[in-house]
């Protein structure tokens, strides 16, 4: 994941005016197939294999985009070249919130205009952009006006921010969609952490006063929404007779038909229900926000959104034999079909000591398409050998595009600083690069067909861990004979 910030600056061309190019208005679309992009002018497909250009890899902690891209632009020109000469067409940079909107009403021109110049500089290099907005990646950073919001207030700041940079490219070529955020979530409850927990926590300082840091790629919504789901509820049931007949367990103490619970353990099933339907309306909400916001400046560019695998409602034998849990963002590609053009879908293949989840990693795929394209917009290969080449080989058929990382270094000078990792990246690389120049169609990509189709209720696989592990066993002894399940998710 991750991102960008300031002007003109450092060893590279100044800014240039924002708005489309010379090739103005030959934008991606959906193609008439529903699984395909396509150049809406020309009519040439357009396979997305890219890359996240999210951070770099600097010690003790990597920089996002932003904290670099002034003083190294030359740096940024670099890596734009390489990605371009792997093979690759798409780069997906992380917008961070506070580097674009710098209170209310506040844009920060100095940085727009640095985007613009990273625009130009993907489309000099026939790379086209994933623009993902909203990010909040150091939880640090996050400004104290925002955090202070209200739910309606912050989503109103968020679409500030779309407004601001998607009317700079309404027609710009260099643009292959705008991505509302990174791993967005439904919070169950109420909290003050506007992002989650972070990732891969480093101390820059070691054993010093400044606190170890790290990227928080899951954001959440409607942190404070106790007010808007008794409003949900008082509009489903009109009274209070209405909901203690539906409710088995209304109301609880201290509870009222004018302040009611959220469901805790041992809640009654239909409360649960009640409030999955709340949180799977509030995404459509937010969503339904974002889109309004860019489509009141672009009508054209495609509009996605970056979910994780916990999107969908599936879990194996393996995961529920390690005890883990599963958390569903509620923002469901089902529940959102109608406000996104296409899918995107966060799936990282990994392993329970000698075994892998790839099987549930290919569900994911399979249940994330909802009539349009379907994009593995994060993948890295943590399981590696047979098992990913299975995953990735078997990918074509179950998506429309790819994209994995590239982190500022060359094959080249991963393998020289001599480390097992960088190493293991380097041939990573070369292996993604080869898979884009050799293994993608080129013309466009067919969805194969599912052997065998089961119906699978979102609703049941919520209520039941069983029931989703069990789905994955039956979707096991498909793969085992090289075949697909094709979920059909009902609503």
């Amino acid at each position: 994941m991750a991102v960008l910030a300031l002007a003109a600056c450092g060893g590279g061309s100044s800014p240039t005016a924002p708005g489309p190019s010379s090739a103005s208005g030959d934008v991606v679309e959906v193609a008439p197939d529903r699984w395909n992009f396509r150049r809406s002018a020309s009519g040439r497909a357009f396979v997305p294999v890219g890359v996240n250009y999210d951070h770099d890899m600097s010690l003790p902690c990597p920089l996002l985009l932003e904290d670099y891209w002034h003083d190294r632009w030359a740096d940024v020109e670099r890596d734009f070249q390489e990605i371009a000469s792997l093979g690759f067409n798409v780069v997906r940079v992380h917008l961070q919130f506070e580097q674009f909107i710098q209170g209310p009403g506040m844009p920060n021109q100095a940085n727009l205009q640095k985007l613009d110049q990273l625009v130009r500089l993907a489309e000099r290099n026939g790379l086209l952009l994933n623009l993902t907005g909203l990010g909040f990646y150091r939880r640090e950073r996050v400004p104290a006006w925002y955090a202070g919001l209200g739910d309606d207030a912050a989503m109103e700041a968020e679409a500030a921010f779309w407004t601001a940079v998607a009317s700079r490219y309404p027609d710009d070529p260099a643009i292959f969609a705008y991505d509302l955020q990174n791993e967005p979530n439904v919070y169950p409850g109420d909290t003050e952490d506007v992002v989650g927990v972070p990732f891969a926590p480093c101390d820059p300082d070691g054993p010093g006063p400044a606190p170890a840091t790290g990227f928080s790629y899951v954001h959440n919504h409607f942190r404070h929404a106790g007010p808007r789901w008794t409003a949900w509820v008082q509009s489903k049931y009109a009274t209070e007779a209405a909901l203690r007949q539906a409710w088995s367990d209304f109301p609880r103490p201290g509870e009222s038909f004018t302040a009611i619970a959220r469901p805790g353990f041992f809640s009654s099933e239909t409360r649960v229900r009640d409030h999955y339907a709340f949180m799977h309306d509030a995404a459509a909400v937010w969503t339904r926000r974002m889109v309004a916001a860019i489509r009141s400046v672009d009508r054209r560019h495609l509009i996605t959104l970056g979910l994780t695998s916990g999107s969908l409602p599936f879990q194996d034998r393996l995961a529920a034999d390690a005890r883990e849990l599963l958390i569903y963002s509620s923002f469901s590609p089902h529940h959102l079909r109608s406000l996104l053009d296409f899918t995107s879908v966060h799936v990282y293949p990994h392993a329970y000591g000698p075994r892998t989840n790839v099987d549930l990693s290919e569900m994911v795929l399979r249940g994330a398409h909802v009539g349009s394209p379907v994009v593995l917009e994060e993948m890295w290969p943590s399981v590696g050998g047979a098992p990913f080449e299975r995953f990735l080989a078997r990918s074509r058929g179950s998506v429309s595009g790819w994209f994995s990382f590239y982190w500022g270094r060359t094959p080249a000078e991963l393998r020289a600083t001599g480390t097992l990792p960088n190493a293991i990246i380097a041939d990573w690389l070369e292996r993604y690069s080869a898979f884009a120049r050799n293994e993608v169609p080129s013309g466009g990509l067919t969805r194969a067909a599912a052997e065998a189709t089961t119906p699978a209720s979102i609703e049941a696989l919520l209520f039941s861990q069983p029931a989703r592990v069990e789905l994955s066993d039956r979707y096991s002894s498909y793969a085992a004979r090289d075949a697909f399940l094709d979920p059909v998710l009902q609503q």
